[in-house]
């Protein structure tokens, strides 16, 4: 049985989830997690009290010496978890929102003092409680959540690194978040991540991130500042569609309307990749592509690298074929 991401955060608190709860929640490539992340990861001795206080009398506690039952904790990892478009994850269930609203101040004090398996968890609810409204980014960002996220991507556990980031790339909405992220240090962290973590879901949180962080001219030349280009131009050479379409949106935003950014982009290599993906399998791979070269077709330096790498043919080839408009308004 699938679990509700808000039902495991109510197991985490104590409460008994409701045995019907099915989830279609996804973050795409998350079913390649190792099974090893899906078991039970917490040791219930390590609980902070925090945690355990809203248990409630039936449910035993550990060390209380109650051990007719014991205390539903989660899995630190969902089957699935739709990071976009439920309810529960976008203001629309007022009862999901409530309890939320309730366990926020534990889990602020769980992301503050846990173990990292209790962090990884905290991480994951405070996303649902920050996709919710933002009202709810407001209120994380004033209670300092950001620099603790930030903490989770340097240190955390696979899991705890993955929901740092996605819960990272929706305060980008708030202007306070987003400057700390520069200052703090979010950019050179979520790079590492492209780098170091081998699973597919922590780079894919990552690209999101970094993504909406681009869309700020300021944050796009400090992941160019921070080499972030290498990584980001290395993962379009991956077979996973969504994670390639991820970075070509983060080049495009780096890109747009920013001469020097747009040289840099083509100087780190990224035109050979564009092109073949400018003739994709995938239409929507294909498009994203032509976007950013439609961007880069700008800089006089990339137009010359491109006419020597024979991509006004590709492109003239893909207006004949019928692709879209935007290769149209490249050539």
């Amino acid at each position: 049985m699938k679990v509700k991401l808000t039902d495991k955060i109510r197991k985490f608190f104590g409460q008994d989830a409701r045995a019907d709860a099915a989830s279609s929640e996804s973050i795409t490539g998350l079913e390649h997690l190792p099974s090893e992340l899906g078991k039970h990861a917490f040791n219930p001795a390590d609980v902070s009290t925090s945690v355990l206080q809203d248990i409630p009398p039936g449910c035993a506690v550990p060390g209380s010496g109650m051990l007719q039952e014991k205390v539903h904790l989660p899995s630190t990892i969902s089957q699935k978890a739709d990071l976009s478009s439920n309810p529960r994850t976008t203001g629309q269930d007022e009862s999901y929102s409530l309890q939320n609203e309730v366990y926020f101040p534990q889990l602020l004090l769980t992301l503050q003092s846990g173990t990292p398996e209790q962090k990884a968890v905290a991480a994951e609810a405070l996303f649902n409680y920050t996709a919710e409204s933002e009202s709810a980014r407001q209120r994380a960002t004033q209670a300092g959540v950001v620099q603790h996220l930030i903490g989770l991507l340097q240190q955390g556990t696979d899991h705890g690194k993955m929901y740092a980031a996605y819960t990272l790339s929706s305060l980008t909405s708030v202007e306070d978040s987003l400057q700390q992220m520069r200052s703090l240090g979010a950019i050179t962290a979520l790079i590492a991540i492209l780098q170091q973590c081998p699973l597919l879901v922590c780079k894919k949180g990552a690209m999101r991130a970094l993504g909406r962080l681009a869309r700020n001219d300021d944050a796009a030349s400090d992941i160019v500042a921070a080499n972030g280009l290498g990584p980001i131009i290395a993962l379009l050479s991956r077979s996973d569609s969504s994670l390639v379409r991820r970075c070509l949106i983060a080049l495009y935003f780096i890109g747009a309307d920013k001469d020097a950014l747009q040289q840099a982009i083509g100087a780190a290599g990224a035109l050979p990749h564009l092109l073949s993906l400018a003739s994709s399998d995938s239409p929507d791979v294909q498009a994203e592509a032509t976007d950013v070269l439609k961007v880069l077709c700008r800089n006089a330096a990339c137009g010359q690298a491109l006419a020597e790498l024979g991509g006004f043919e590709v492109l003239v080839g893909l207006v004949q074929g019928g692709l879209t408009s935007r290769a149209k308004v490249c050539v």
